[in-house]
């Protein structure tokens, strides 16, 4: 399992059909469709803590913005 950790949200792309999220650590994470909604509510530069959630699920981390207390489910894409 990976620890958590946290970054600050660089980029949201959510124009084309994989929409992702960029963190300054230069990750990108494919969110899980039913949250693209509390995706689209985070603010540029938002801190969010990514921790591990769910082994063998399509989306086994969590994001959670630690301004607004929501969270998304996401897998890692790089």
């Amino acid at each position: 399992n990976m620890s958590e950790f946290e970054a600050s949200l660089l980029d949201i792309d959510l124009e084309d059909s994989d929409r992702h999220l960029t963190l300054t650590d230069g990750s990108t994470w494919f969110v899980n469709p039913r949250d693209l909604s509390t995706v689209e509510d985070g603010a540029p530069s938002a801190v969010i803590v990514v921790d591990c959630c769910e082994d063998g699920s399509f989306f086994p981390y969590k994001l959670t913005n630690k301004d607004g207390d929501t969270s998304v489910l996401a897998m890692k894409t790089s």
